[in-house]
């Protein structure tokens, strides 16, 4: 089975070099590598192309113009130009553990039913003799959605392996610059029966740290990305329980609070 992944990127090929060096050094060989750029300086595309270029199974693309600029769009539209079976997102400053496709796709060989194959994460501190830090507090769930919703169970967006026809559409929002993973699998999961996922226990995605992230910058459009994230997910989800809404609308109620204050505070 063929696995496309999927990796946005911009002005990152310092970092980018180590996430491909993760990919190529998969026990799993059957995979296409599609970077998308998302309009990095002209000696930053040279230096990606020149990693590219070492292997027929990496693609280079440039985000079109026509395409909002940010991750998401990116991601979409390396979605439409994968041609696997399956697909992983990966991003530009994050590590695939060795073995991650050959767990993962023996899964989806073995199960013919399953869309998701569940993964797990871990902060990884190379400037701290490799460290590793577990990110979800727990790993096990008898309901997947409503665990996820209240973080109790989480995976980096880099730890799920995607069968591509679970994708009727492009799954993320454009428009949204935090929060984009969180509303992708809570809509995906609510799509999604309880036995056609599979929870497979292991770290198969390494999150770096000691360097900037978006997702480390606390401000009121920070906030406000997570209000709109709940908010989509309160309109297009359908069937949630009344459990399952009652908190989500408290989400709502707590990021809208978080986007006012930091709003004032600025």
């Amino acid at each position: 089975m063929l696995v496309s992944i999927v990796m946005p990127t911009f002005n990152r090929s310092e970092l980018v070099y180590d996430s491909i060096q993760s990919v190529i050094c998969q026990s799993y060989s059957n995979w296409e590598l599609i970077i998308v750029d998302d309009g990095s300086s002209t000696e930053e595309v040279n230096k990606i192309k020149k990693l590219s270029f070492k292997k027929e199974n990496i693609f280079f693309y440039k985000r079109p113009d026509k395409l909002v600029k940010g991750a998401n769009s990116c991601r979409n539209y390396g979605l439409s130009k994968s041609k696997g079976e399956l697909i992983k997102w990966m991003d530009s400053d994050d590590l695939l553990t060795e073995d991650a496709l050959q767990k993962q796709v023996s899964i989806f060989m073995v199960k013919k039913d399953v869309k998701i194959c569940l993964g797990y994460g871990a902060f990884y501190y190379p400037d701290d003799n490799n460290k590793l830090e577990y990110w979800s507090r727990n790993n096990t769930s008898n309901n997947i959605f409503s665990d996820h919703l209240v973080n109790k169970i989480r995976w980096p967006i880099g730890g799920i392996l995607w069968n591509k026809s679970h994708f009727e559409t492009d799954p993320f929002l454009p428009k949204l610059s935090n929060s984009q993973e969180w509303l992708m699998h809570s809509l995906q999961l609510t799509k999604t029966k309880f036995d056609e996922i599979y929870n497979l226990k292991d770290i198969v995605y390494l999150i770096r740290r000691g360097h900037n992230r978006i997702s480390s910058e606390k401000s009121s459009k920070y906030y406000y990305n997570q209000f709109k994230a709940r908010y989509v997910l309160f309109i297009e989800a359908k069937n949630l329980s009344y459990n399952d809404s009652f908190q989500l609308l408290k989400q709502l109620i707590i990021y809208l609070f978080y986007t006012i204050l930091f709003f004032i505070k600025k």
